[in-house]
């Protein structure tokens, strides 16, 4: 079983923490304020005590304070199973890993009053669950953020996989968050580029890209890569309608289309070089997610899988 605690410092003062089962915020039956509750436009962010996930705590409460909505901090905690008498099965936290994720907790707080005073900041344990699990259970917040995956021995690429993976089936946007390779410059310097393959619906993705260039000032790169279609990809009707649909909800964005042939791995590296944010469509291709998930990418700006 697992299960969330919400996170109040009050709890050291004899309050009881509050208990929500995962299955119940899974099915929205939990009445307590669950993470599925949260607004449609809120932001979670799932931290693990890691560089990378305090660059994405970072990075989601900016998200936050644009948006003017709450943001969810959760911390996964690890647990182990044991039988009671009956032999049923429960789970306990490992030991130390409540005091070390309240410590972690305590910390994010106190990063988010220091650097985004004005977002408000609920913070959840996720007894059981790993943060892949964490990204599906927050389906009610518009944005999910995680660290990228770090770590080279075959656990952390097994996790960085699914991390990906979740990413690609959620309904809603994720983004990513990486703290290597920044200073880099590339043609579409300072704007959102947007990365789609094949004959992919771009309306999710473009819809993200144009709010976040919208929030920042900055303009929209659409980028087509892997070209190889006789028919060009900004010439379908379905493409063409999404645009213009787009440009007059917001209309003050400047957006540039462009269609790159050639391998989709090169491509990226080179069209996303010093980028604001990287969205990229969930459908994409299988050699599109190949180039973002390589080792050898650092983009050093965040990708929306959207």
């Amino acid at each position: 079983m697992s299960s969330f605690r919400r996170y109040d410092d009050s709890a050291r003062g004899g309050e009881p923490l509050v208990w929500e089962t995962a299955s119940e915020i899974l099915t929205h039956r939990s009445q307590a304020d669950p993470i599925a509750r949260a607004e449609d436009d809120g932001v979670a962010v799932v931290i693990d005590g890691s560089v990378r996930s305090w660059s994405a705590l970072q990075w989601g409460a900016a998200e936050a304070a644009a948006r003017r909505t709450i943001l969810t901090v959760i911390y996964p905690v690890r647990t182990s199973i044991a039988m009671d008498p009956l032999a049923n099965p429960w789970t306990h936290p490992c030991a130390g890993d409540d005091e070390h994720a309240a410590d972690v907790l305590r910390e994010a707080a106190s990063l988010v009053s220091r650097s985004m005073p004005g977002v408000a900041m609920r913070g959840y344990m996720a007894h059981g669950l790993t943060v892949p699990n964490v990204l599906e259970v927050a389906s009610g917040s518009g944005l999910r953020v995680v660290g990228r995956p770090e770590g080279w021995d075959p656990l952390a690429a097994i996790v960085g996989d699914s991390v990906w993976a979740a990413a690609r089936r959620l309904g809603r946007p994720v983004a990513i968050i990486d703290d290597g390779g920044a200073g880099l410059h590339g043609p579409w310097t300072g704007r959102v580029v947007v990365l789609v393959t094949g004959a992919s619906d771009p309306r999710s993705a473009l819809g993200v890209a144009l709010r976040a260039a919208h929030r920042r000032g900055v303009g929209v790169t659409f980028v087509h890569m892997g070209a190889r279609t006789r028919t060009p990809y900004f010439s379908r009707p379905a493409v063409d309608d999404a645009f213009r649909a787009a440009q007059d909800a917001f209309p003050e964005v400047h957006v540039l289309r462009r269609t790159v042939q050639g391998a989709v791995g090169p491509g990226v590296i080179r069209e996303t070089a010093g980028a604001a944010i990287v969205v990229v469509g969930a459908r994409g291709s299988a050699a599109l997610f190949r180039a973002l998930r390589s080792r050898d990418y650092r983009p050093g700006v965040p990708v929306v899988v959207a």
